[in-house]
C-alpha cells in the first residue's frame, strides 16, 4: 500500500494471492472440510484436496502481476460521514448484546484462544478475554508475516515448502483441538476476527469494522448511482438504503447475511449495466461469488445465473480456462460437503409448512408495503433487455425456493432471511424505475419518489428502534439488557465461581467479554447443566432443581411487562414465547428458599434477577 500523488491510496494485489490466504485460512486455520470425521482416510483426503488448492493458487500468484486497487480520499471521507451516520442511526444497538446464532460465530472466531485456555497450565487464573486477544494479535501478526515472505520470496520451491510445513501444521493442530463443528464457511469470522483484534473484544469493538465495510459498499453504490443521476437524487438514493430498517438490523448483527446482502446488490446493477452491452465480466464474478461464498453459502447459488449468463453469451471458450475457473475450486469443497452431510436448514426441511405459508404476508411484515411493491418492479419484464430480465427472474426464483423450504423460515427471528435475496430485489426495482425516468428526464419526480421512500422507511424505523413492545428486532436494535453490570456485580462479589445464567448469557462467550477468569468461565459453563436452553424454550423443572442444587448464585433475564404485550400469536418458537417460559422459570425460582435477591433493572421492563445462597 503506497500513496499517490492524485489524492488516493494505490493498493496492489493479486486475486490469487486473495484465494491462497482465504484457503489457509478456511482450510488450515479453521479446518474446514469434514475436519472432525474419525475417519483417517477422510481426514487425509479432505487435508491433501485443501494443500492442492493451495499449490494452485501458490503457482498462480507467484507467475501473476499484480494488479492495482485505486481509493481515492474524497471516496474515503464519504465512507467516514455514512460510518458516523450508522453509528447516529444504529445509536444505543451498537452496545446491545448478540443474541442467537451471533454468539456462536463469534464463540467460533475466538476458538484457538479458548482452546489454548484450556490446554495450558497455570493461566487459569488469568482473565479469558485477554488470553484470547493476545492469541488474535499473534495469529495477525504471523499473518502478516507470512504474506510479506511470499510476495518478496522469489524462489517458487522455498514458497511451496514453507506452505506445505505451515498449512499440514495448522491442519493437524486443528484437528487435534477438535475440527471443526459448524457447516458454515470459516471465511465469515474475518471481520470478526480483525474487528475484535485491533478494536477490542466487546459488543461495540466486535461490530466497528462490519460497520465499514458496509459504509464502503454504500459509498460504491453512491459512485454508481452518480453516473446516471443527480447528485442530489444519488445522495437521497444512497440515504434510501442507509435508513431501511431491515438492512440496518442485518449490518448491526454479526451475522454473513449483510455480505450476500451486498454482493447480490452489486450483482444485479452489473448485470442491468453490463449484460446487454456485453460488457457483463464473468470471470471477475466467479471470482466474487467464490469468495462470497466462503462468507456465507447461499452466495454459491448465484453460479446457476451466472452460468445461464455464459450460455446466452454464445461465446463458450473461456481464456485461460486454468486462471479463470480456480476461483470456483475454492469454495466448491465446503459446498460439496454441504450437500452430502447436510445443514441446520435441509436437516430439518420436514419441519417447515412452507406450502401453508401467505408470503405477500410475510413479505410485507418483513420489508413494509413500499419495498415488498419496488420488488414486482424488478421482476417487470424489460423487452428491451430480454436477457437481463431472464437472469433478474431466474435469480430471485432460485434463491426465493433455496430459502422458504429453511424451517421456520417467515417468522420474526429469520428476518435476515429477507435481507440476503429479498432486500436486494427491492433496491434494484427502485434503481431501475429511477433509470427509467432518468431517461424520461422525470428528474424531480425522482426526487419526489426517493424522498417519499426514505420517509416511509423512518415511518418503520422510529416504532422498531422505539419500540412499545419486545420483539425480536426491538431485542437486537435497543440495547435493553444490563449485563456488564451484572457481570462487575458477580466478579465483585467473587460469585463468578460458583454462578449459573438461565439464558443466553449462560454461553461461555459471555463469561469472556465480561472479563471472568479461564477458571470460572470454563466451571460457570459446565456442559452437564447446559439443559435449560437458551431462552428456556426448553423448560423443564427438573434440571432447573439439578442447577439450584449445584450452583450458590443463579441468575435469570426476564421481562416484566403486561401480558397483551407479551402476547404473540405467529408462533412457538419466537422470542416473546421464550419470554414467557422465561417468567415461568423466574416464579419457580421465587417459590424456592433463596437467602437473597438481587434485581437489575434495564429499559422497557427488562430485569436480571441473581438469586444467591450463600453456602459457603
Amino acid at each position: 500500500m503506497e500513496y499517490n500523488s492524485n489524492n488516493s491510496i494505490k493498493i496492489s494485489y493479486s486475486i490469487y494471492e486473495i484465494m491462497l490466504f482465504a484457503t489457509i485460512w478456511t482450510y488450515g486455520l479453521f479446518g474446514a472440510f469434514i475436519t472432525r470425521s474419525d475417519s483417517y482416510i477422510v481426514l487425509t483426503f479432505s487435508s491433501l484436496i485443501s494443500i492442492l488448492l493451495c499449490y494452485t493458487f501458490l503457482f498462480l500468484d507467484h507467475y501473476k502481476e499484480k494488479e492495482t486497487l485505486l481509493i481515492s480520499f474524497n471516496n474515503l471521507k464519504i465512507v467516514l460521514i455514512l460510518f458516523l451516520l450508522m453509528l447516529l442511526l444504529l445509536n444505543d444497538g451498537l452496545f446491545s448484546w448478540f443474541y442467537n446464532d451471533q454468539s456462536a460465530h463469534i464463540t467460533e472466531t475466538f476458538k484457538h484462544g479458548i482452546f489454548i485456555g484450556k490446554l495450558l497450565p497455570g493461566i487459569e487464573h488469568y482473565s479469558y478475554k485477554l488470553l484470547i486477544h493476545i492469541t488474535n494479535v499473534l495469529i495477525f501478526l504471523f499473518s502478516v508475516l507470512l504474506i510479506i515472505f511470499f510476495r518478496t520470496q522469489k524462489n517458487i520451491y522455498t514458497k511451496t515448502f514453507v506452505l506445505t510445513v505451515i498449512f499440514l501444521i495448522l491442519r493437524v493442530g486443528i484437528i487435534y483441538a477438535g475440527g471443526t463443528e459448524s457447516t458454515h464457511p470459516p471465511l465469515r469470522l474475518l471481520p470478526i476476527f480483525l474487528s475484535s483484534t485491533f478494536f477490542g473484544i466487546n459488543e461495540f469493538g466486535i461490530r466497528i469494522l462490519q460497520l465499514i465495510l458496509v459504509s464502503s459498499f454504500l459509498t460504491y453504490c453512491f459512485t454508481i448511482f452518480k453516473k446516471y443521476f443527480s447528485n442530489l437524487n444519488s445522495i437521497l438514493f444512497t440515504t434510501f438504503i442507509l435508513t431501511i430498517p431491515l438492512f440496518l438490523f442485518t449490518s448491526l448483527s454479526i451475522e454473513p447475511s449483510i455480505y450476500a446482502f451486498i454482493i447480490l446488490v452489486i450483482f444485479l446493477m452489473d448485470i442491468y449495466d453490463n449484460l446487454e452491452d456485453k460488457k457483463f465480466n464473468i470471470v471477475k464474478w466467479i471470482f466474487i461469488i467464490s469468495i462470497g461464498s466462503l462468507f456465507r453459502q447461499s452466495i454459491f447459488l448465484l453460479f446457476i445465473p451466472l452460468f445461464i449468463i455464459y450460455l446466452l453469451q454464445k461465446r463458450w471458450t473461456i481464456e485461460n480456462p486454468v486462471q479463470s475457473l480456480s476461483p470456483l475450486l475454492l469454495s466448491l469443497p465446503i459446498f460439496l460437503n454441504s450437500l452430502l452431510s447436510g445443514t441446520p436448514s435441509t436437516n430439518n426441511m420436514g419441519r417447515n409448512s412452507f406450502l401453508d405459508n401467505n408470503y405477500l404476508e410475510i413479505f410485507v411484515d418483513n420489508l413494509g408495503i413500499v419495498l415488498s411493491i419496488l420488488i414486482l418492479f424488478a421482476l417487470i419484464p424489460n423487452f428491451k433487455k430480454s436477457k437481463s430480465s431472464l437472469i433478474f427472474f431466474v435469480t430471485f426464483m432460485v434463491l426465493f425456493l433455496a430459502f422458504i423450504i429453511v424451517p421456520l423460515y417467515g417468522y420474526e427471528f429469520t428476518y435476515r432471511y429477507h435481507a440476503e435475496y429479498a432486500l436486494p430485489f427491492a433496491i434494484f426495482g427502485l434503481y431501475k424505475l429511477c433509470i427509467y425516468l432518468e431517461k424520461m428526464s422525470y428528474n424531480k419526480i425522482i426526487t419526489g419518489i426517493l424522498v417519499l421512500s426514505i420517509l416511509s422507511n423512518m415511518q418503520i424505523y422510529f416504532p422498531i428502534f422505539f419500540p412499545q413492545k419486545v420483539s425480536f428486532q426491538s431485542l437486537l436494535a435497543n440495547n435493553f439488557s444490563i449485563n456488564k453490570d451484572v457481570y462487575d456485580f458477580i466478579i465483585e462479589k467473587n460469585y463468578d465461581n460458583q454462578f449459573y445464567y438461565v439464558g443466553p448469557n449462560q454461553r461461555l462467550i459471555s463469561k469472556i467479554i465480561y472479563g471472568l477468569s479461564i477458571k470460572n468461565s470454563i466451571n460457570s459453563t459446565n456442559p452437564e447443566h447446559f439443559k435449560v436452553g437458551t431462552f428456556g424454550a426448553n423448560l423443564n423443572f427438573q434440571d432447573l432443581d439439578n442447577i439450584i442444587e449445584n450452583y450458590n448464585v443463579i441468575a435469570i433475564d426476564t421481562f416484566t411487562m403486561e401480558n397483551e404485550q407479551l402476547d404473540n400469536s405467529l408462533s412457538p418458537y419466537t422470542v416473546l414465547y421464550d419470554i414467557n417460559q422465561q417468567n415461568k422459570m423466574v416464579q419457580y425460582l421465587d417459590s424456592k428458599s433463596f437467602e437473597d435477591k438481587k434485581i437489575f433493572n434495564g429499559s422497557m421492563g427488562f430485569k436480571t434477577l441473581i438469586f444467591i445462597n450463600e453456602k459457603n
